[in-house]
């Protein structure tokens, strides 16, 4: 038994390693929202599959100083919670090493990941909303709380954005579906929050809802997404 088992372990890595990545088409997740002519350069998204039990695996690149940043995140939509990430940065490997160049590098830790949480390639598009099903409208709210600038960037007296929530609306019903504190980097302040969009998983049962944080670092403006998954068959408030 303990053959067997250990010849199955054998066979699966040699699987995983042998296999290609295949890769979902790229997403830009700020197509909904405003004109993207005073940003650098726009983080772009891939999502690479949702499994039965609730999960969303996706990625989002983006530009640095430094180079590219790739994350690659499986969320648990259930709990909201990473179960994988992993940060794939160009300044590791050499400066030609770009895109699915990067990814390649890391293919045995994505596809491991993907078959651990039952990851099935699905396509899905995004969409603004609001997000209609069952002749219920669902729409995204951000309540915002703003305060001064603490940085010393030359800007008196500018409010930045010191936290706000995520709430979903459907009629006269509502739910807060995520809460977040963005003065936790002290050296990134953020100055405006956007609803990007959503994704609907295959099932029809929950939504990825997309957020954007404007920042301004290294003298240009930059964006950050947030992710936040919404049960629709979970009744709101």
């Amino acid at each position: 038994m303990k053959l067997l088992f250990f010849s199955l372990l054998l066979l699966n890595i040699h699987l995983l390693f042998s296999q290609e990545l295949a890769f979902p088409p790229k997403v830009n997740l700020f197509q909904h929202t405003m004109s993207q002519r005073h940003f650098h350069e726009l983080p772009y998204a891939r999502i690479w599959g949702w499994s039965a039990e609730g999960k969303v695996a996706y990625s989002v690149a983006g530009s640095t100083l430094a180079g590219q940043i790739i994350d690659f995140v499986i969320l648990d939509l259930v709990t909201n919670n990473n179960v994988f990430e992993l940060r794939m940065a160009q300044y590791r490997h050499h400066y030609t090493i770009y895109d699915e160049t990067l990814y390649s590098f890391y293919a045995a830790d994505i596809l491991g990941a993907l078959m651990l949480n039952n990851i099935i390639n699905k396509r899905t598009d995004f969409l603004p909303f609001p997000f209609k099903a069952n002749s219920i409208e669902y729409n995204v709210q951000l309540i915002v709380e703003y305060q001064k600038d603490q940085m010393d960037l030359g800007r008196d007296n500018v409010d930045v954005v010191s936290g706000y929530m995520v709430v979903v609306t459907a009629n006269d019903r509502r739910k807060i579906i995520a809460n977040f504190d963005t003065l936790s980097n002290v050296f990134v302040s953020v100055f405006s929050v956007y609803v990007a969009g959503y994704f609907l998983s295959p099932s029809e049962s929950r939504l990825l809802v997309v957020v954007a944080e404007r920042f301004w670092v290294h003298s240009m403006w930059e964006l950050r997404y947030r992710f936040i998954g919404f049960n629709l068959d979970i009744g709101l408030n």
